[in-house]
């Protein structure tokens, strides 16, 4: 009976299953293949950064994943910038690689097709945050490459302190389901549909990391140090370190779904005037997705996802940067 019980039960998940991959095509898996992913990539006495693998070929997010010999992202539009052109290099985490987005879809890959005047240069992991842009760009500087131009695209979590995926000294059943989890992301809709339908996952992740940002209001000398400001001092030491070169530095914020209903603009309020006075040019994308989200703001983000971009929104994204001027 127990056994009969059993594949009853296995029979309905697998007609179920069935059933939202046919009506539900937009949930897409959720995971990337490590194949495209190097250990321990960049090292310096603060940590390691894990890169992407030079050559290989895998998939995000049921999206094709292409790296160049260089441990760079692969676009159509690079292949008819001149050899003798200058270089663009981007620097960001899962919403500039572009997770499960077709590579030439993508703010990069729509930025390497608008201009032929500079390779666009995308190294971004999923997980990154803002000591791994900086490991990364001190890589390529100790590998010869003057980029004409080095762009970083924040997203409101970089100011997340950094954290293992699973803590070390987790109960292995939390290791377990960690794994599980990861399992039944990539291979089962339904488990997506279900976990993702049950709460409004966008607006509690914004929620949580929009008060990263309120240390920012506070301007007082005595105030403890907070996360935010830790992140943001990588980015200072990015930006004395490309001043020496003279390279340009700038900084591009991505906004959260909830921000578009409409919702709080309370971290760009505390973020942009911090890099503005640090001497950092800064585009706030906030104001070019709320006009372009119209009645769906969803649209412009994966499934059930408020952070990263849908194809439509990495178009938002690269038309405002095409538009947008640094320079003062």
């Amino acid at each position: 009976m127990v056994a009969i019980n059993a594949v009853g039960v296995a029979s309905l998940l697998l007609i179920l299953e069935g059933a939202v991959r046919w009506l539900r095509p937009d949930i897409q898996p959720a995971g990337t293949e490590a194949s495209v992913l190097l250990d321990d990539a960049f090292l310096d006495a603060e940590g390691a950064t894990v890169g992407l693998r030079p050559g290989a070929e895998g998939v995000a997010n049921g999206a094709p994943v292409r790296v160049d010999a260089e441990g760079f992202h692969v676009y159509a539009g690079n292949r008819a910038v001149p050899d003798s052109a200058g270089t663009w290099l981007w620097l960001g985490d899962s919403v500039l690689f572009g997770v499960g987005v077709p590579a030439d879809s993508t703010l990069a890959g729509r930025l390497a097709l608008r201009q032929d005047t500079a390779r666009v240069l995308n190294p971004g992991v999923i997980g990154w945050g803002p000591a791994d842009y900086r490991r990364r760009l001190d890589a390529a500087l100790a590998e010869g490459l003057r980029p004409a131009r080095v762009t970083v695209l924040w997203c409101l979590n970089d100011a997340l302190p950094p954290r293992p995926l699973v803590a070390e000294d987790a109960p292995a059943s939390v290791a377990v389901w960690s794994r599980a989890k990861a399992w039944l992301n990539v291979h089962s809709r339904l488990y997506r549909l279900a976990k993702d339908a049950a709460l409004d996952r966008p607006a509690l992740y914004f929620e949580h990391d929009r008060r990263l940002y309120e240390p920012l209001a506070d301007a007082s000398s005595g105030r403890p140090e907070a996360p935010v400001d830790r992140a943001l001092g990588q980015l200072w030491a990015m930006r004395d370190t490309l001043d020496a070169w003279g390279i340009p530095f700038d900084v591009v914020v991505a906004p959260y779904e909830p921000q578009l209903r409409p919702g709080s603009r309370a971290p760009q309020l505390a973020l942009v005037p911090v890099l503005d006075s640090r001497g950092v040019p800064t585009l706030d994308l906030l104001d070019a997705f709320a006009e372009a989200a119209e009645d769906d703001p969803s649209a412009l983000y994966l499934w059930s996802d408020g952070i990263h971009f849908s194809s439509r929104g990495h178009a938002v994204a690269a038309r405002a940067v095409a538009e947008w001027d640094p320079r003062p």
